[in-house]
C-alpha cells in the first residue's frame, strides 16, 4: 500500500511537470533536433493520395490526432514482436511520445547519444517501465517543456483520466503508426501493446496498407463532412495526420520559404552595405569638414610679422 501510494504520488508530481504542446508540424520537427536527432523532419499530410505523399520519402511513421472517445476495441495485442513500445504514465505526453515510438523503431535514423542511450538502457523494460523512463529524462523532458503553449486545449490523460472524462469534447490523443520487420503495427500508449495491422509483402510500399485503415478510421467519425465542408477540411477539424520524413525531402512548401528567406538575407547584406558606405561617406565629409574648419581658424589667428 505504501508503495502504491508513493507511485502515485511520483506520478502526480511528474503530470504536473509536463506541459501542453502545440499540435504542430514545425514544432515537433525542432523538438526532435532538440532531443538530438537530425536529418528527420515532420509534414502536414492534407492528401492522403499516394502520389501526393512520394516527394515525403522516406517515410518512418504516421502521427495520427484524433478526437479520443470511449469505445470498445477487441483488436488482439500482439505479443513477441521486436519494438519499442512504452505505455502513456503521464499527461500531456503523447505527442512527444508518438514522436519517440517512430523515431525509435525506425532503422535508418540516426537518433544522436542521448536516445540512443535511452533506447539501450530501455531495451528490456515492459511497456509500464518505459514510459516511467520517459517521464523520468530530463533530456525528452526539457524538451518537450521548451514548445510549451501559452493556453489551449488539454491533451489525453493516462487511461484512468481518459476513462474518467469519457464524455468530453476536447479529449485529444496522438498515436503512432509504423512499420516494423514487415509488418504494420498501431502504437498507443493507452493501449496495453502494440496492434498489428498488417503484413508488408515484399517489394510492397506500407503506405498503400495503411492509409485505407486510417481511412476507415476517419470514416468513423460522429459527422460527415457537407457540400460546403471539403473532406480535408472537415477530417482536419476532429482529426489530423503528420509524417515524420527524412529531412532532406522537404515539401515544395517549405523550400519556396527558404528560398524567401535567403532572399530577405542577401537583400538585407546589400541594405546593410549600403548603409555602411554612406554612413562611411557622411564621417568622411564630417572630418573633411573639421580639418577644413581647423585651417580656416589657424589661418586667421596668424599674424605676419
Amino acid at each position: 500500500m505504501a508503495s502504491s501510494t508513493r507511485l502515485a504520488s511520483s506520478l502526480q508530481a511528474a503530470n504536473s511537470s509536463w506541459c501542453t504542446i502545440e499540435s504542430d508540424p514545425g514544432v515537433f520537427t525542432e523538438l526532435i533536433q532538440e532531443i538530438g536527432v537530425k536529418g528527420v523532419q515532420v509534414e502536414e499530410i492534407y492528401d492522403m493520395d499516394l502520389k501526393s505523399l512520394a516527394h515525403l520519402k522516406p517515410i518512418y511513421g504516421l502521427i495520427f490526432l484524433f478526437k479520443w472517445r470511449s469505445e470498445p476495441d477487441n483488436r488482439p495485442i500482439a505479443t513477441n514482436c521486436e519494438l519499442f513500445f512504452a505505455s502513456q504514465v503521464i499527461t500531456n505526453a503523447c505527442a512527444t511520445q508518438a514522436i519517440l515510438s517512430i523515431l525509435l523503431n525506425a532503422a535508418d535514423v540516426t537518433l544522436g547519444a542521448e536516445l540512443s542511450r535511452f533506447k539501450e538502457f530501455t531495451s528490456g523494460f515492459p511497456p509500464e517501465l518505459k514510459g516511467l523512463a520517459i517521464t523520468n529524462s530530463e533530456v525528452i523532458r526539457h524538451a518537450h517543456n521548451s514548445f510549451a503553449r501559452a493556453e489551449g486545449f488539454s491533451l489525453e490523460d493516462t487511461k484512468s483520466s481518459a476513462d474518467d472524462n469519457a464524455d468530453s469534447d476536447d479529449l485529444y490523443h496522438f498515436i503512432s503508426y509504423v512499420p516494423v520487420n514487415g509488418r504494420i503495427y498501431e502504437l498507443d500508449g493507452l493501449k496495453a501493446g502494440p496492434i498489428e495491422l498488417a503484413e508488408v509483402p515484399d517489394g510492397a510500399d506500407w503506405l498503400d496498407l495503411v492509409l485505407p485503415i486510417i481511412k476507415k478510421r476517419i470514416d468513423r467519425c460522429p459527422t460527415q463532412p457537407t457540400s460546403t465542408t471539403p473532406a480535408h477540411a472537415f477530417a482536419h477539424m476532429c482529426m489530423r495526420l503528420q509524417c515524420t520524413c527524412m529531412h532532406a525531402n522537404i515539401n515544395m512548401h517549405a523550400h519556396t520559404h527558404i528560398q524567401r528567406l535567403q532572399q530577405q538575407q542577401q537583400q538585407w547584406m546589400r541594405a546593410t552595405t549600403r548603409l555602411c558606405r554612406v554612413v562611411w561617406c557622411v564621417c568622411a565629409v564630417a572630418v573633411c569638414m573639421h580639418v577644413l574648419r581647423a585651417c580656416v581658424c589657424a589661418c586667421v589667428c596668424v599674424r605676419p610679422w
